[in-house]
């Protein structure tokens, strides 16, 4: 499990106890022992054909760089695999899944989700491909145009959850229109022929590892009313490595929406680089792309709540990060991917402390690369072997305009609507007022600021939260629990490490209740993988940024 902080209950020979242990894992191979064992088994049992397992563990590892921080009221993804034996070295497509858990929530999340708007149910509207038969290529992207369904007065969409019909689907990614296109209902390929120009502004998605989604408390994505999003293409990509035909696909996104508003419009603002030149078997990144305090002022008039991002690469993809920085000070990052998997992607919250963003604040993204295995240069594009380097990031409330702030060329970043960059004049003359007017702004050398270090439990409590008081283990000689009943739990007795190492708490079953299993969600996120024609501004980038210097 790439980049995986593990808890592993292993039932023994006697069939009666079980032993807990803390493992990590920085790639696709079994997992390590953990320096320090901070894992506590609380109980077990198996009934049925059903495992349950109750495991305890720190919020915060303190230090501990094997282990991964639980934060607070974030959303985060759990991987979990089972087997029959106690070995750890199968590695195959059985026996595994995936979901994405609040395992900290803040009090209120639970009644925030749960509730419907005053005034009635939701509605529910599918947005779905049109029984696609996917081809024999082994990538193929297929659009089509759909219209949300109408609305006199503006709705906000409380909840979206993906619709998979099709193993071969790699991801997709939703489009808001910001003109009715040609064509509605009718798919097309969209590797080589570009979707509508008014469709370019990313809206939703979904990849591998994403379930449903909910809006915030206080905002969500809206559409209908007078002026507003009417439109939008719906972007399949295929991956069909093995050429299997006659699959037919329909998948896509329910929408769980309401004519009662919250309090904002939310809106995505995309950040990165398309400046990727990754030389073959080699290890490369991206500059540190600012979205520069200029642009930030520019837009922003009020503080402003960044929601979560979806961070996008491709397959040589390894890691992502986006900065905060406010007057020459980093703060907590917005987020961040340290093992970045092009296969399992998601939507990554960002932790509640880091929040709010200020006019004059600067992001600073950077995605990092590894040419292994490539015999040319690997650069920017839509195929799964060329590369990305996006985030797109949700936040409140919503700006018109605030949409694109892009490295579109080495040191020149976007600073606009996402229709404004594509429908810059191709002449000299154009692209000279774009620079004017603040569309384009040319960023040279790096940001300097003072570096984030983190602090213990800053991140994982809430403000004036204590640290909850750890759960006593039973003691080893209690034997398999029977659900439903109940019995004292003594302090954990410790057990020999077999590898020498300090000794590891737990080692017995529980005598207290079966745990009820996890609620769990489906699955999905977006990925920006959409082919991006340049603007014929483009070309000339480079003799102004010369000129320039």
């Amino acid at each position: 499990m790439l980049g995986g902080d593990l808890m592993v209950a292993q039932r023994q020979a006697d069939g009666i106890t079980w032993r807990a242990a803390d493992y990590f894992s920085t790639g696709f191979q079994r997992p390590t022992l953990d320096t320090m064992q901070n894992v506590t088994l609380l109980s077990a049992a198996v009934v049925g054909n059903v495992t349950y397992v109750e495991l305890q563990r720190p919020l915060d590892p303190c230090g501990d760089e094997q282990d991964r921080p639980v934060l607070y009221d974030t959303m985060q993804t759990v991987v979990f695999a089972h087997g029959r034996t106690a070995s750890l070295s199968y590695h195959g497509p059985e026996n595994r899944g995936s979901l994405q858990l609040r395992l900290n929530p803040a009090p209120s999340r639970a009644a925030a989700q749960a509730a419907t708007p005053s005034g009635g149910a939701l509605k529910v509207y599918d947005l779905r491909m049109p029984n696609f038969t996917v081809p024999t290529d082994e990538t193929s992207y297929q659009c089509v145009n759909l219209e949300l369904p109408y609305a006199l007065s503006k709705q906000h969409i409380y909840k979206w959850v993906p619709l998979i019909t099709s193993p071969l689907l790699h991801h997709y990614v939703i489009y808001a229109c910001n003109r009715p296109p040609a064509s509605v209902g009718v798919s097309y390929e969209c590797l080589y022929n570009a979707k509508p120009m008014g469709c370019m502004r990313f809206w939703m998605g979904w990849a591998p590892g994403i379930g449903e989604t909910f809006a915030p408390e206080e905002a969500a994505l809206p559409f209908g009313g007078a002026g507003g999003l009417r439109y939008v293409t719906l972007e399949m990509h295929y991956s069909n490595y093995e050429g299997i035909s006659g699959q037919v696909d329909s998948s896509g996104v329910r929408l769980s929406y309401s004519s009662v508003l919250k309090k904002y419009d939310m809106a995505v603002l995309e950040l990165g680089s398309e400046a990727i030149a990754i030389p073959p078997g080699s290890s490369w990144s991206t500059k540190a792309v600012p979205c520069p305090s200029e642009c930030t002022s520019r837009w922003l008039t009020q503080p402003t709540t960044v929601v979560g991002s979806f961070y996008h690469m491709h397959a040589l993809g390894r890691s992502m990060i986006t900065r905060h920085v406010r007057a020459g000070v980093e703060l907590p990052p917005l987020g961040r991917r340290d093992y970045f998997d092009f296969n399992f992607q998601s939507q990554v919250e960002v932790p509640f402390n880091a929040r709010t963003l200020l006019p004059g604040d600067t992001l600073v993204t950077q995605c990092n690369y590894s040419g292994a295995g490539r015999s040319s240069t690997t650069m920017y594009g839509p195929s799964s072997l060329d590369e990305m380097c996006y985030n797109f990031m949700y936040y409140y409330p919503a700006v018109k305009g605030f949409e694109k702030c892009t490295e579109v060329y080495m040191n020149v970043v976007t600073c606009s609507s996402v229709e404004t960059y594509w429908s810059t004049p191709g002449d000299t003359a154009g692209v000279r007022k774009a620079f004017k007017d603040g569309n384009l702004m040319y960023v040279p050398g790096d940001v300097q600021y003072k570096p984030y270090t983190r602090q213990c439990y800053a991140d994982t409590l809430a403000p004036g939260q204590s640290l909850p008081s750890p759960r006593q283990p039973p003691s080893q000689s209690s034997p398999s629990p029977t659900p439903g009943r109940s019995s004292p739990s003594p302090s954990p007795a410790r057990t020999p490490s077999p590898t020498g190492r300090k000794g590891q708490p737990g080692g017995g079953a529980s005598t207290k209740h079966t745990p009820p299993p996890n609620k769990r969600s489906e699955a999905p996120s977006p990925d920006g993988g959409s082919p991006r024609r340049r603007p014929k501004s483009r070309q000339l980038l480079l003799q102004l940024q010369q000129q320039a210097e």
